[in-house]
């Protein structure tokens, strides 16, 4: 995963990688992305909206 301002331009070279059992708070308004590699992985999203979420395809 990548957030913080560093985000707004995606480069999963600086991505760091989220362990068994880790969470993550974002906050509103923020920068964010994530992406799932070679691991099976399962994510649970809690929050109050509204959300907007944009999708971006990459060649990567």
């Amino acid at each position: 995963m990548a957030i913080g301002p560093e985000a707004a331009t995606y480069d999963p070279d600086k991505m760091m990688p989220m362990t068994a059992g880790s969470f993550l708070f974002e906050p509103a308004n923020g920068i964010h992305y994530d992406q799932a590699r070679d691991e099976a992985v399962t994510v649970q999203i809690m929050g109050l909206g509204p959300v907007k979420t944009t999708r971006i395809e990459t060649d990567r």
